[in-house]
C-alpha cells in the first residue's frame, strides 16, 4: 500500500509471511498469476516467490488482505532467480536458477517433479522469463 501527500509517498507494510526458516534466505522474485482469466479467484490472488535457497513458494493473498502459504519446494540446486506464471495458464509456473536450468511446473500435478526441464539451452544462470 502507498500512502502520501502531494509531494511524497511512503511504503506501508500490509502483510507478511515466512517462506523460509533461515533468515539469511532472500526472496529473489515475485510474480502474480492474475494475468489470465481464472488466475484470480474468489479465494484470492496467488503469487510465486523464488528464493536464494533454490526453493519456490506459492502464497495466496486472500480478499481480506491476509496471506497463506500454499506450497514450498526445493526447485533448484542453486539460487532460484525467477518464478513466472504462464501468461495463458494460471496453473503453470516457470522457474530458473543459477544452476542454468529452466523448469516448468504444472501445480495441479504437485511439486514432486517438473513437467519439463531444460538443461541444455542455457550456458549461464536463468534469471528471467519473458512472454510465456
Amino acid at each position: 500500500d502507498l500512502e502520501g501527500g502531494s509531494n511524497s509517498m511512503k511504503l506501508v507494510k500490509g502483510a507478511q509471511i515466512d517462506c523460509g526458516e533461515n533468515p539469511s534466505v532472500l526472496a529473489l522474485s515475485l510474480d502474480w498469476n492474475d494475468r489470465t482469466k481464472g488466475g484470480a479467484t474468489a479465494d484470492g490472488r496467488e503469487a510465486a516467490v523464488s528464493m536464494s535457497s533454490g526453493d519456490v513458494c506459492t502464497v495466496l493473498l486472500k480478499p481480506d488482505g491476509s496471506l497463506e502459504k500454499e506450497n514450498q519446494w526445493h526447485a533448484h540446486d542453486a539460487e532460484a532467480w525467477i518464478a513466472a506464471w504462464d501468461a495463458h495458464n494460471s496453473h503453470v509456473l516457470y522457474t530458473g536458477a543459477d544452476d542454468s536450468v529452466l523448469k516448468v511446473w504444472d501445480l495441479r500435478q504437485g511439486t514432486a517433479s517438473p513437467i519439463h526441464t531444460d538443461r541444455k539451452s542455457h550456458e549461464a544462470g536463468v534469471n528471467a522469463c519473458n512472454d510465456l
